[in-house]
């Protein structure tokens, strides 16, 4: 599989995304979603507004309907995810969708 590597170009791209990421996550991801979550409560909401955002598609390249997002600003994005605790499988959809758009060229 080809991943893009950072370039000058991406770069500013890069470091826009991840701030909104940042700013969606900080918004979105909040105590009582978590506990909601723990109750069972469906993220569809959430999961919409991720998915608005474009980040599902990380690292699928704008050529194919995706963002195009460099590897390292993408592992950047997961651990943005992680570290506020998203309850949804972001880091395996990203996954998934760029293994997707390989395969079918």
């Amino acid at each position: 599989m080809s991943v893009t590597m950072v370039d000058q170009d991406s770069g500013d791209l890069s470091g826009l995304m991840l701030e909104q990421a940042d700013r969606l996550f900080e918004q979105e991801v909040t105590i009582a979603r978590l506990a909601a979550f723990d109750q069972g409560a469906s993220q569809d909401d959430l999961w919409r507004t991720i998915e608005e955002a474009g980040l599902p598609l990380a690292l699928v390249a704008e050529a194919q309907g995706g963002i195009g997002l460099p590897i390292q600003a993408t592992l950047g994005l997961i651990g943005r995810s992680a570290y506020r605790t998203v309850p949804l499988p972001l880091a395996e959809t990203i996954l998934a969708g760029a293994l997707w758009a390989e395969a079918s060229g």
